[in-house]
């Protein structure tokens, strides 16, 4: 297998190591962490306690944040029947990719169309290399991102080192150690961050992040700027951090209150952090409680670290090969679902409010060519994709509002289709080829 399936795909390519290890483990010596069944009959209860408790939370702060922007709108003599603007951003997976929506965000900020400047956020979620991002995004100063630019402009190979010779081994954690990136961390998530990050959610704006509890097998949301208020939580927040972003048996995952979490990618590539139902109740709500003003406008901004769909490529008729394609393959289409999910609960919030509620998404385009390589960090690779970025970030028409088919759904207006890779297998095995549908 090679490697630029993991620094393609995130955690996604991963899987494939993880199912080989599993395969050796059958042999191998036990368990380092005894299963004790009790203690996670105990963890499922608590955790869908946290999930209810959760809810309830982001509800209120988010009820909390339209009526502030209400209030501010009247102090300013502004019209009711001026909607105040409640915008929500999610921050996707994707690795090496994330400098890709590092460069959009930038982009953005300096739009010539006013209409189209990058608006403050009120919402902030992020998982994986979205993570990363996220606390950077959410404080939205220049500065902020410049600082979020220069980390993913340092990165390279250093950051994902081969453990030693034996890091194969099924009784190992990970492949690659994160040392450095965990050093990166330890400087990027400074005193300073999260002194802003806890005036945000003083202001009711909130900032989450995703992990996976892989004992539970389940998502868990972090409320980093609540946590962020207690000074003494930063190596807290630290850890969430290097678990989101923990490739499984790529990296080591993170132990969180006896628990192991990894990259949040694994359960879901993006996230709201509130259904469908929560959100019509809270804008009833908010229009009980700010009674004459006109409904609040709802804007939901996904920015996908990568393609949505996969380059056209002949494959090695070889298990590994096959194995990866198909875990490729399976990662690409959760995010398309993701964002069909994600499009068609905005249409059912529109119609059960009877106002719009906006879906707006970009990702890297499918034309764009990506080289194959082994490193899991392509500086080359890399800064062409946060040039692709800042470019896309300063046209407004980089938004789509619908997710297309398959082969329409990630290209750029007027490009040519994107050309097969070439053929790892003979060509008399290579069957006709099917023009694309238009």
């Amino acid at each position: 297998m090679r490697f630029g399936d993991l620094r393609r795909w995130g955690f996604a390519g991963a899987a494939l190591i993880t199912a080989t290890s599993l395969v050796l483990s059958l042999g191998a010596c036990g368990s380092n962490r005894p299963p004790a069944r009790e203690s996670l009959v105990i963890r499922q209860r608590q955790y869908e306690k946290q999930v209810l408790d959760q809810r309830d939370l982001f509800r209120a702060t988010v009820l909390a944040r339209l009526e502030d922007k209400a209030a501010k709108a009247a102090a300013e003599g502004r019209p009711v029947s001026e909607p105040v603007t409640f915008d929500m951003l999610l921050l996707s997976s994707g690795g090496q990719n994330g400098a890709f929506g590092v460069g959009f965000l930038q982009g953005w900020a300096k739009s010539g169309q006013p209409s189209h400047i990058r608006p403050e956020f009120d919402f902030v979620t992020g998982v994986s290399t979205g993570a990363m991002i996220s606390p950077f995004a959410l404080v939205g100063t220049e500065d902020s991102i410049r600082r979020i630019e220069q980390l993913y402009q340092e990165v390279d190979d250093n950051f994902a080192a081969l453990r030693d010779l034996l890091f194969f081994l099924p009784w190992r954690e990970s492949f690659f150690d994160n040392d450095k990136l965990r050093e990166r961390l330890d400087a990027e998530i400074n005193p300073q961050l999260i002194e802003m990050v806890a005036k945000a959610d003083s202001e009711h704006r909130m900032l989450l992040v995703g992990t996976t509890d892989v004992d539970l097998g389940r998502m868990v949301m972090w409320n980093l700027g609540a946590m962020a208020h207690d000074p003494a939580n930063i190596g807290r927040i630290r850890k969430v951090m290097l678990a989101s972003a923990a490739i499984p048996a790529a990296f080591p995952p993170v132990l969180i209150d006896n628990a192991l979490h990894v990259d949040g990618g694994t359960t879901q590539q993006a996230f709201v952090g509130l259904d469908r139902e929560e959100i019509v109740s809270m804008a009833k709500e908010f229009a009980s409680r700010v009674p004459g003003r006109s409904p609040p406008r709802l804007r939901l901004w996904v920015l996908v670290n990568g393609k949505i769909d996969q380059d056209p490529q002949f494959v090695k008729n070889q298990w590994v090969t096959l194995a990866g394609r198909s875990v490729g393959t399976l990662m690409s289409y959760s995010m398309r679902t993701t964002l069909r999910h994600l499009e068609f609960g905005c249409e059912l919030i529109t119609r059960d409010l009877g106002v719009p509620m906006e879906f707006h998404y970009v990702a890297v385009p499918s034309s764009f060519e990506t080289p194959e390589t082994s490193s899991l960090f392509d500086k080359e690779t890399m800064a062409r994709l946060m040039e692709k970025g800042r470019e896309m970030g300063m046209d407004p028409a980089s938004w789509l509002s619908s997710v297309g088919p398959v082969e329409v759904a990630n290209a750029e207006p007027g490009a040519a289709p994107v050309p097969a890779k070439p053929a790892d297998r003979p060509a008399k095995d290579v069957p006709p080829m099917v023009p694309p549908r238009r």
